[in-house]
């Protein structure tokens, strides 16, 4: 998007972002979305050298019916699946 074009106005100041969208299937727990945001957000800290607090992650949860991959709809989590680490 070029310098200057994602910013977020946090306390009157424009300042640079990055942000990610994080398509996934529904059902994995939240403890589990907060550690990838933070591993994305120690990512973008370490490789790009930006500050993770500028980096903005938003989950988007989606049924298996929703994503489409090699032919056919992506199934729902299993439970057991839903909840491993």
């Amino acid at each position: 998007m070029g310098e200057g074009n994602l910013v977020h106005l946090a306390d009157d100041v424009f300042e640079p972002i990055i942000m990610v969208l994080v398509e996934y299937r529904r059902g994995r727990p939240h403890e589990l979305r907060l550690q990838l945001a933070r591993r994305i957000a120690k990512a973008c800290h370490q490789i790009l050298q930006f500050p993770e607090k500028n980096v903005l992650i938003e989950f988007t949860p989606h049924d298996g019916n929703e994503i489409y991959r090699n032919g056919e709809w992506v199934p729902d989590w299993t439970p057991n699946e839903a909840t491993a680490k």
